[in-house]
């Protein structure tokens, strides 16, 4: 992979990555951001499954969670809890018990590995193309803002 293309890879990568880290940043609790992980990664699975299928987003969803957590200390037991299931409410459920500050770390490096694995299998054009309204917050407005406010 080029150096242009790794770098074009991380700026959309980091964009979800930007939001955790500022949800984080503004004290906004594990709740909060395990609903925000949740529903992009529902966003993700319906923008992939045409074209991997079901079975493949949930690999790579998997795959994904391993990395996550094997890079994120203490966060085994999270992984055993998120892959339980497809459904994307368990990861919720499974992040929701998490500080909010694990749950946002955990969720930058679970996207971001989703990114890497996707681009390494079908290439990084393509996978911008697929991921882009996931990793582009700012073409429906601030992804923060649009979170309903904590309680």
């Amino acid at each position: 992979m080029s150096t242009m293309g790794r770098c074009e890879m991380d700026a959309r990568s980091e964009t979800i990555a930007s939001v955790l880290s500022q949800l984080s940043n503004d004290g906004a609790g594990a709740d909060r951001i395990a609903a925000f992980v949740a529903e992009n990664m529902h966003a993700v699975h319906l923008a992939l499954a045409p074209i991997i299928g079901d079975r493949g987003v949930s690999a790579l969803y998997r795959r994904s969670l391993l990395l996550a957590a094997r890079e994120v200390a203490g966060a085994e037991g999270f992984h055993r809890t998120a892959d339980a299931s497809d459904d994307y409410a368990t990861l919720q459920s499974a992040l929701a018990q998490q500080s909010g500050a694990d749950a946002a770390t955990l969720g930058q490096a679970l996207f971001r590995h989703l990114y890497i694995i996707l681009a390494s299998l079908i290439g990084e054009a393509l996978t911008g193309r697929l991921l882009q309204p996931m990793f582009d917050t700012s073409s429906n407005g601030h992804a923060v803002q649009e979170l309903p406010n904590e309680q």
